[in-house]
């Protein structure tokens, strides 16, 4: 089949292109796979049903109840009329970009669907429709559209309680599923899992030859209650609750502002003492949010992590001052 050209606003460009990113879908030689992300994308055209679907349904609901007509007549003027809802949504969109692409064997049974649906759209409006109800989506649940597969298998090996396999730096691991949760940035997904090791959180596209295995497992509520803690503060940061770190922070007042407003990754403080908080979590959790305040945030305890933020602090300084010592001599 020959390449596909879709004009779409750079709006619903720059989403598609961020997410090529985010989800991880990259050639061998580590370039962004463009193609692979849109082919993908094509097979899920069934996304782009719901909201026009339920409004649809009720303006089909709506002529039963005040018309006369048949159920032919009703189906052909619902779509009429649902039609226009949608061109009107899209009619202030500029379509200034260009995105082509070429269909593949994993697009190959969608648009054969996607053709029976067209009517009078054409392939080129049909995908620009999908990419732009795509994009209005929040990131958390584009990513579940793109890994939508992997959502479906995993929503059914927690509803069964049965052990997942999958690859993990080339090597197959075995674990217990529990949820399947988006943090609370609502940016991506990680499902929370177990073993006698530990627990587990990883993003959907870490997860790769992913199957359920027949082996089932039983949830007891000691562990049940430690996975929901771990949940409760913060997903992406894997740990045993048991093991949280007790973290004490002082914050300038541009600190606090910034505590206010840099939401990403923020630890929850169980105590405050006017400029002065308490938390309790994940060691990395507490480094990587409040290694971005620099000197907006002093770490009291633990000592450890203070002189770690330190040296860094240090080493960051050095080398500021070698490239702006550098830049004056004209190297």
């Amino acid at each position: 089949m020959e390449k596909i050209k879709v004009n779409i606003s750079s709006e619903v460009a720059q989403i598609l292109k961020k997410d090529m990113e985010l989800f991880k879908f990259f050639k061998a030689d580590d370039e962004i796979n463009q193609n692979l992300f849109i082919n993908t994308l094509a097979n899920y055209y069934n996304y782009i049903d719901d909201e026009e679907q339920k409004i649809n349904n009720e303006i089909k609901e709506i002529l039963k109840n005040e018309t006369n007509l048949s159920n032919t007549k009703i189906n052909d003027v619902s779509g009429i009329i649902s039609n226009y809802f949608l061109n009107r949504n899209n009619k202030d969109e500029i379509f200034d970009t260009a995105l082509s692409f070429k269909p593949t064997k994993v697009s190959e049974y969608a648009l054969n669907n996607i053709e029976y649906l067209l009517n009078d759209l054409g392939l080129s409006k049909y995908f620009r429709i999908l990419f732009s109800a795509y994009a209005k989506r929040p990131q958390y649940i584009r990513e579940k559209i793109m890994f939508k597969d992997k959502v479906e298998l995993l929503n059914k090996a927690i509803a069964e309680k049965r052990i997942i396999s999958f690859s993990l730096n080339n090597k197959k691991t075995s674990l217990k599923p529990y949820k399947l949760v988006y943090s609370g940035e609502e940016l991506f997904n990680y499902l929370i899992c177990y073993n006698d090791s530990g627990i587990f959180s990883f993003r959907l596209p870490t997860l790769t030859n992913l199957i359920i295995t027949k082996d089932k497992f039983e949830l007891d509520d000691a562990t049940k209650e430690k996975l929901d803690k771990l949940i409760n503060m913060g997903p992406q940061f894997a740990c045993d609750p048991d093991k949280f770190g007790e973290y004490v922070v002082r914050l300038t007042p541009n600190g606090i502002k910034k505590f206010k407003h840099i939401y990403i990754h923020r630890p929850k403080p169980y105590k405050k003492e006017g400029n002065i908080y308490y938390f309790k979590c994940a060691y990395e959790q507490i480094y990587q949010y409040f290694f971005r305040f620099g000197r907006d945030a002093y770490v009291i305890s633990p000592a450890g992590l203070s002189k770690r933020l330190r040296i860094e602090f240090k080493e960051a300084s050095k080398h500021y001052s070698s490239e702006f010592n550098l830049i004056n001599k004209g190297l």
